[in-house]
């Protein structure tokens, strides 16, 4: 009786785990919302205080950024629109002026950027711009100065650099400051890449094929010190970790290779070589959170070209990931337990009905 009970259960983990991995989540048809005009870049956090995440996008060629206000049900009110003047490229949001609430802040085209500050309840007040680099694509707002404010770190395309604008404390913000990059700067993610608890810069350089590091001197001063090389045109960076060691590795999105490079962190700020991984066509932005609950960073690539998205499932290190051969004897043992089980029944069965007789 014992061994039947084992190897039914035994079966019938082999029966879930291969039903698990057949039926995938499914998603509802799009539903749209009108915005500006030509939307360029979208943020999701909660605006209005209401526990539940709005959208903010930004719109380049009406200079404005429009806010959907959620209803909680994840259907959105109708957009109200704020300007954003030169037409904005990227949006971020965090709290800028310590008061507890999420502002934004666009990275515009024509070379500066602009801070809307939130009132509370979703709505903002007129933007104030600040001057950044040539052709700005990208802006990230993080403490880099160890201050406790979030300060911003702006990805010029044509000046070749990096802006640095450091918060005064209450969302108004000094001078920028810039640091040289590689060749055209299109993305910029800012983390802790040296594990010496201030936040550094990676830096995606589309039109040199690279990935700069630009280390934090713990006080919002930056060294670049080194890049390395990635696929045909990286157009987004992404760091996250994704081998389980506690440290930022990088994911970039090569558009002209249809790649991702995957770069490990050696714990001090340096890197591996790029691994490349295929991807649609024209892959242009990468967002990175664990999909399947295994506690592993997933990928989801948007692909410009071939109109879809990317999703690529962490396996973990090479080393936790059984063989082919260990594979078939694991499925080989769990068939012969199913006919072990499938045999004690049928004798079970006859002994029964001899019994019976």
């Amino acid at each position: 009786m014992n061994r039947i009970i084992i190897y039914s259960r035994l079966l019938s983990v082999f029966i879930f785990a291969v039903s698990s991995s057949v039926f995938a989540q499914t998603f509802g048809e799009a539903v749209n919302y009108p915005a500006g005009n030509g939307p360029r870049s979208v943020y999701s956090v909660d605006l209005n205080g209401d526990c539940y995440r709005d959208l903010a996008v930004a719109n380049h060629n009406s200079d404005n950024v429009s806010i959907f206000l959620n209803n909680g049900d994840g259907t959105f009110q109708a957009a109200i629109n704020y300007g954003a003047p030169n037409a904005p490229q990227s949006i971020f949001s965090a709290d800028l002026d310590a008061d507890n609430d999420s502002d934004l802040v666009t990275a515009n085209y024509f070379d500066n950027v602009s801070v809307l500050l939130n009132n509370g309840d979703g709505t903002f007040d007129s933007a104030v711009n600040y001057n950044a680099g040539n052709a700005p694509r990208s802006v990230f707002a993080i403490d880099l100065d160890g201050d406790s404010d979030n300060d911003l770190a702006v990805a010029n395309f044509y000046s070749d650099n990096v802006s640095i604008l450091l918060n005064n404390g209450n969302g108004t913000f000094q001078t920028a400051v810039s640091y040289g990059a590689g060749d055209g700067p299109y993305s910029v993610y800012s983390d802790d890449l040296d594990e010496d608890t201030d936040n550094d810069l990676a830096v995606a350089n589309a039109e040199a094929d690279s990935v700069s590091i630009l280390l934090n001197n713990s006080d919002g001063i930056f060294q670049l010190v080194g890049s390395y090389s990635v696929g045909d045109m990286p157009m987004s960076v992404f760091l996250i970790d994704l081998n389980g060691n506690q440290n930022s590795d990088m994911v970039l999105t090569n558009a002209n290779s249809n790649n991702i490079s995957v770069l490990l962190n050696n714990s001090d700020g340096t890197f591996q070589p790029a691994e490349n991984h295929g991807t649609g066509e024209q892959p242009y932005s990468v967002f990175s959170a664990d999909f399947n609950g295994d506690s592993l960073s997933d990928l989801a690539i948007a692909n410009n070209i071939s109109n879809n998205v990317s999703v690529l499932i962490n396996l973990g290190s090479s080393e936790d990931i059984p063989t082919l051969s260990e594979w078939g004897m694991l499925i080989m043992g769990l068939l012969l337990l199913a006919a072990g089980t499938v045999a004690v029944i049928r004798r079970r069965n006859a002994i029964s009905e001899k019994a019976c007789g």
